[in-house]
């Protein structure tokens, strides 16, 4: 149960690996900002990790695709920093986005630590996830198996975007979490907004809660609280809960530069 709850968990701290969908409706006009988001520890202040999110969109051979870059500082409960660098590529077509492709490099300190990558075969229904463990020296990959409704916490965003668009109040995705594994995960909206105050601003949004399905352990499990502005385009403000699992302090993540 606690390797359960840390894996998903974790998933937050490097959630710059994280941008699965298929066919969610394409934000129109499509995002060019950088975005930046800090994560602290909620009681003290203090900050934990620092990321920095680009958009471009590339025209290619294969057709048109938004691409993703990111970078993630993170510090680990030893006090050393991890460094994580991805980059998600989205194919646009027919004014929807689907994720193509993804790849992402983490250092500890100086040293590497882990190669991510995920490919996706929509027309196979299947993705293939590679893992190479630089401390383990282990290399691995496995295939999941994909529904229109297979993502990861980031790329949750479009389609949690869509969903607020539509006023959906409840659905259920499947979540690959960073083993490679998938989950179903109940999601729930509240469209009765409430007042944040981020980054010395007062923004107007609405409460989006998440939450593992694996029946009767999902009670014991943390859930998971995003907040998302109350006007289009619905952009992610805030994340609160805890940073790693039970007995881990609770975080709070969000954007600074609004």
């Amino acid at each position: 149960m606690k390797n359960l709850i840390v894996c998903f968990l974790f998933f937050l701290v490097f959630s710059s690996f994280s941008f699965g969908l298929y066919k969610v409706p394409s934000p129109n006009p499509l995002p060019t900002k950088e975005v930046r988001f800090d994560s602290y520890l909620k009681d003290s202040g203090s900050l934990v990790a620092e990321e920095t999110l680009t958009f471009q969109k590339q025209e290619t051979k294969k057709g048109s695709f938004l691409v993703l870059n990111s970078k993630i500082k993170t510090k680990d409960k030893d006090g050393k920093y991890f460094y994580s660098t991805n980059q998600a590529n989205y194919l646009i077509e027919d004014g929807a986005l689907s994720s193509a492709s993804q790849t992402t490099k983490i250092d500890k300190e100086s040293a590497s630590y882990q190669d991510l990558s995920l490919k996706f075969d929509w027309a196979k229904n299947k993705a293939v996830f590679s893992k190479k463990d630089y401390v383990a020296n282990e290399n691995s990959s496995k295939t999941i198996k994909l529904t229109p409704k297979t993502m990861t916490a980031r790329g949750s965003t479009f389609y949690l975007q869509h969903m607020i668009a539509n006023k959906i109040k409840k659905d259920q995705i499947k979540m690959i979490v960073p083993n490679g594994a998938t989950y179903d995960m109940n999601v729930s909206i509240n469209f009765s907004p409430k007042v944040l105050k981020v980054s010395g601003k007062m923004i107007s949004c609405y409460k989006v809660s998440m939450k593992p399905n694996i029946g009767f352990l999902s009670m014991a499990l943390p859930e998971m609280t995003f907040w998302f502005a109350e006007e289009a385009p619905y952009s992610f403000i805030r994340y609160e809960g805890l940073e790693r699992g039970p007995g881990s302090p609770e975080i709070i993540q969000e954007i600074v530069n609004l």
